[in-house]
């Protein structure tokens, strides 16, 4: 027990373990919200491709026409593609990693910690046994 908190020293880095691991849920949130993003950038993407490609099929019996409008459309289709990859290899390999190595620091950190302490002679309340 702390002098004069009544509380045992385990109590308060169970508290700053969890305050600690909080700090890391906005980066965790994002991590997982980034592949969902990444299919917003998709669904932009692919829509720039059906409108280029509407735009060759109004004369549908010429080839050059057609030929130009897939041209066109494969921009919108790097879109697509770059957007969905990019979100997911930084939401789900990037941040997900840094957030997974952040929670393992915090957890060496606080048990490092508690190790110190129970090594502390910390003086006991009056009245206090060894429980």
């Amino acid at each position: 027990m702390l002098r004069g908190r009544g509380t045992d020293h385990r109590c308060i880095l169970a508290a700053l373990e969890r305050s600690l691991l909080s700090e890391l849920h906005p980066m965790a949130l994002t991590a997982k919200t980034l592949p969902a993003m990444g299919l917003v950038g998709t669904c932009i993407g692919m829509i720039g491709v059906i409108n280029a490609i509407g735009d060759g099929a109004v004369n549908a019996s010429d080839t050059e026409a057609l030929t130009q409008a897939v041209g066109n459309a494969l921009p919108s289709m790097g879109i697509a593609i770059s957007t969905t990859l990019a979100a997911a290899f930084i939401g789900s390999v990037l941040l997900s990693g840094l957030v997974s190595v952040a929670t393992q620091k915090v957890t060496l950190f606080v048990d490092e910690l508690d190790a110190q302490l129970d090594l502390f002679p910390f003086p006991k309340n009056e009245g206090e046994s060894d429980a």
